[in-house]
């Protein structure tokens, strides 16, 4: 009974060595699979950051910054408005798949006096903390290789959430065809001078959107408490640090395809009623209103959100106007 006792103690602490070691193991990889530069990776985000920072920087304050996701990269002109209103503006729209980094990486740009313009996707108000069981994301891929700094700065729990979840990105690392060096050197032409996306005319559009098969889902994430999901809480410390340092942060929507209406339906008028309400209690303007924000399927250039380079042009007077209103409200002689 005694041999059959240490016989399973020495395997069990077998079976303990080896799994710390495939464990470390792995660790070590997911720490460098940044380097592999996927198509649905981040090699190309650090020169288009950096890009965007030094536009931003070159700017003189007080200036306008658009913040927000690929809706804002690729569906508000920041030249347009720069042009018409005479007020230094900078597009720092990037990718929602960064979630609450955004608000880290803005900082770098924004100064006091600065008037900062969210035209948050959706996404903003309901996304949740990362956890070692979902996908892999943009954000989780960027932070692991180009900002150990902020990633280090997160709790514990989602350090080793976002590690974890690597696993299943190795697949792709594998396939030589998920890589892609093209964007990374084009940065440069992909942008002009205020940061907004070119090369997004109505006739280089592909055959088929994305992200057009339903409308947004957001129904079973979204109660009157949103405020206390992961992104939304995030959101809240950004607003009160641009006030701390004298930033204005205004909010507005952001373009989506109208699915025909099915916008006026079901819960999707409260929840823009609660976002408004959230906003309003954190003393932060809004302008305008979801519905303005809504396009035709034609309208738009390769996902349900990202306008082509001409209804980007009839959304950005739609802004302008707005800017103007609130504006004038502020003091200013436009």
């Amino acid at each position: 009974m005694r041999e059959h006792k240490k016989k399973f103690i020495k395997n069990s602490v077998g079976l303990l060595i080896a799994f710390l070691i495939t464990f470390a193991f792995y660790f070590i990889i997911c720490s460098q699979y940044g380097q592999i530069p996927l198509k649905f990776g981040i090699q190309w985000l650090k020169p288009f950051f950096d890009a965007k920072i030094e536009i931003a920087n070159n700017q003189t304050s007080p200036k306008l910054i658009l913040l927000g996701g690929s809706s804002v990269d690729f569906s508000i002109s920041a030249e347009q408005i720069e042009k018409e209103l005479a007020i230094p503006t900078v597009n720092f729209g990037s990718t929602a798949e960064l979630a609450e980094y955004i608000f880290h990486v803005v900082k770098k740009a924004a100064k006091s006096g600065d008037t900062i313009l969210m035209p948050l996707e959706y996404h903003y108000y309901y996304c949740k903390r990362k956890n070692p069981f979902q996908p892999v994301m943009v954000r989780d891929r960027y932070l692991l290789y180009y900002d150990q700094e902020y990633y280090q700065s997160l709790p514990l729990y989602d350090r080793v959430a976002t590690k974890v979840s690597g696993f299943r990105d190795l697949i792709r690392m594998m396939d030589e065809d998920n890589w892609d060096y093209e964007k990374y050197k084009k940065i440069d032409e992909a942008l002009n001078q205020n940061g907004d996306e070119n090369k997004t005319e109505p006739e280089h559009k592909p055959p088929k959107l994305k992200e057009v098969d339903w409308p947004i889902e957001f129904y079973s994430s979204f109660e009157s408490n949103f405020e206390n999901e992961y992104c939304a809480k995030k959101l809240t410390a950004f607003i009160d640090w641009a006030k701390e340092n004298d930033i204005q942060v205004v909010a507005t929507y952001p373009t989506l395809y109208d699915f025909d209406g099915a916008y006026y339906k079901g819960r999707y008028p409260e929840i823009f009623r609660l976002i408004e309400k959230f906003y309003q209690d954190r003393d932060v303007p809004v302008l305008g209103n979801p519905y303005d924000a809504m396009y035709p399927y034609e309208d738009f250039f390769n996902t349900g959100y990202h306008l082509h380079s001409v209804a980007r042009v009839e959304h950005t007077e739609k802004v302008i106007e707005l800017l103007k209103e609130y504006l004038k409200k502020r003091g200013f002689e436009l």
